[in-house]
């Protein structure tokens, strides 16, 4: 928390952020140099790389309201991602994913598993990757849950790293 605290006062959380957005521009370079460093002093933190690659998942493709719901929180370091991907009979070939998302009238309800989901327990939002037909060409779509979600459960995995950030399996 005191680490990346301190990454939001340096302005590290808005690199390759449009300022529109809070951030300070740029394109990847500037987090994958970051996480580079991080790396090479010992310390590398998911939960930043995950934060820089949710926004621009989010910049992207999202809606302006998506936009200015949770890419300035990441930029000023009010909120923290966590990236739901990993299946335990996929890994992280996407094409293979059971993780459903199904239209309700109220919106989406997704059902699966997830593991190796770093920094959960920390993450404010869950960006979770699901397939939403199961058709000759399965759609894949991304979903931002807030977090805490009803129904959703995490337990953390005991493996070992060297990272300050914890695995979870996200059920």
């Amino acid at each position: 928390r005191e680490m990346w605290a301190a990454m939001a006062e340096q302005g590290l959380l808005g690199l390759g952020i449009p300022e529109d957005y809070g951030g300070l521009g740029g394109g990847v370079t500037g987090p994958v140099a970051v996480m580079e460093a991080m790396s090479d002093a010992g310390v590398p933190s998911f939960v930043y790389i995950l934060a820089a690659f949710c926004t621009k998942a989010i910049l992207k493709g999202g809606t302006e309201d998506q936009k200015l719901r949770w890419v300035p929180p990441v930029v000023t370091g009010k909120k923290r991602f966590c990236f739901a991907i990993t299946e335990p009979t996929a890994g992280t070939n996407s094409f293979n994913i059971r993780t459903r998302a199904i239209r309700t009238e109220n919106g989406y309800r997704i059902t699966g598993e997830k593991v190796f989901t770093s920094a959960a327990d920390v993450a404010d939002s869950m960006m979770i990757v699901a397939r939403t037909n199961d058709g000759p060409r399965a759609e894949l779509s991304l979903f931002v849950v807030d977090l805490p979600a009803e129904g959703l459960t995490m337990q953390r995995l005991d493996v070992e790293m060297y990272s300050p950030d914890r695995q979870f399996a996200v059920y």
